[in-house]
């Protein structure tokens, strides 16, 4: 899995989450890149979903906060 499928897959789930955690007991205001302005506090992460393909697609992955996903 290339960088450029990975960056896909990061910026569908985020939109498809309008970049809030997918946790509906967080839904954290989430940026979709690294490189956030310095007032960013939290940048989200995709988390795979067990059990799925391991292949990366939009489908096989949550959207999620740096605290929900450990």
């Amino acid at each position: 899995m290339g960088a450029d499928s990975t960056e896909n897959v990061r910026r569908t789930l985020a939109g498809r989450n309008g970049n809030l955690c997918s946790n509906p007991d967080c839904r954290a205001l989430l940026h979709v890149s690294q490189v956030a302005p310095p007032n960013a506090a939290k940048v989200g992460v995709v988390v795979q979903i067990a059990g799925v393909d391991p292949r990366c697609d939009p489908d096989d992955g949550i959207w999620l906060c740096q605290n929900c996903a450990n």
